[in-house]
This record gives C-alpha cells, structure tokens and sequence, in this order.
C-alpha cells in the first residue's frame, strides 16, 4: 500500500470537497482536482468558517451540446455574497471551438473585456482569477458560451464559487 496511513479523527467529514473524504478527489483518480484542492488559496477557503466552495456546471448535462455556430445563453443565481474564483471546462472539439464570457446582469460589467477562447477560460485543473468575481445583488449573471464550429459542439464550463453557508 504507497499510501500513508491517516488517522480518521484528522478529517474533516463536513468538507465536501476533502481528498480524504471523497475517493473521487485522491491523488491517484484525479491528479487535476486533487492539485487544485491543495492550493493554499484553496485549502483555506475550505477550512474558512462561513464560507463553502460551490462549482456550478454551465450549460448542464442535458444541454451541453450546442450546436455549429450557435450561442447558448444560461441564467446563474447565486447568493448574495458569492464570489466567481476560477473557470475550468472543455469543449470536445478543441478548446479553441468555443468562447466565452460572464456578465453581471445587473450592472453589465464583464469578467473579461471581450469574450475569450474556452482555452483562455480554464486551467489544468482551474484558470484562477486575479481577483474574485463579485456580482451585484441579487447576484445574478449570465453565461454565454458560444460554438465556433460547424458541428455541434460538447462544451462544458465548470465555474469554482465561494458562497457564504446556510
């Protein structure tokens, strides 16, 4: 066994995104997720009290699939509060065969100053942002992902937030 041994009263059963916790998130089954959430920034959004991480996946899974030369537009609510920290995604043709951009829909203000390849938008496993993404309340943006092929598309945009606890 190349695992050490980790005694289970050390782990945090109540952090939903805790390598020890979620098999999903180790090491050895995702090596992108599991870097990400050993970033330091990270780690202390985790342990931080009042605060939850939160990834939102945009467009869902039952419409991921946008067809050639189309846009898709999604609504995002969030609570009041909630800060954007990173994108990360895929489009199955390439990275370069979609963009996007993110827009508080209620002051207009823009995450990026024109829309950008969905490979400028994410990271291996996130693209963290400079400074967090806040939105005026009620804290409602759009999401627009747009395919530059001539074929439908599988595009997939995977937004990191951090949201104050219920």
């Amino acid at each position: 066994m190349n695992n050490p041994w980790i005694d289970p009263r050390e782990i945090d059963w109540q952090d939903g995104l805790n390598p020890l916790r979620i098999p999903a998130f180790r090491r050895n089954r995702n090596r992108y997720v599991y870097t990400a959430l050993q970033n330091p920034l990270m780690v202390a959004l985790r342990n931080a009290d009042g605060l939850e991480i939160h990834l939102e996946s945009v467009p869902d899974a039952e419409h991921a699939t946008i067809a050639g030369f189309a846009p898709y537009e999604q609504i995002v609510s969030l609570r009041p509060g909630s800060f954007i920290i990173a994108t990360s995604g895929s489009a199955d043709h390439g990275n370069d065969t979609a963009t996007v951009q993110i827009t508080d829909s209620e002051t207009g203000a823009r995450a990026w100053s024109q829309p950008v390849s969905i490979a400028n938008a994410t990271g291996s496993p996130a693209k963290y942002f400079d400074r967090p993404l806040g939105f005026t309340p009620p804290a409602n943006f759009v999401v627009r992902i747009t395919n530059l092929d001539n074929s439908a598309n599988l595009v997939q945009l995977v937004l990191w937030i951090i949201r104050p606890s219920l």
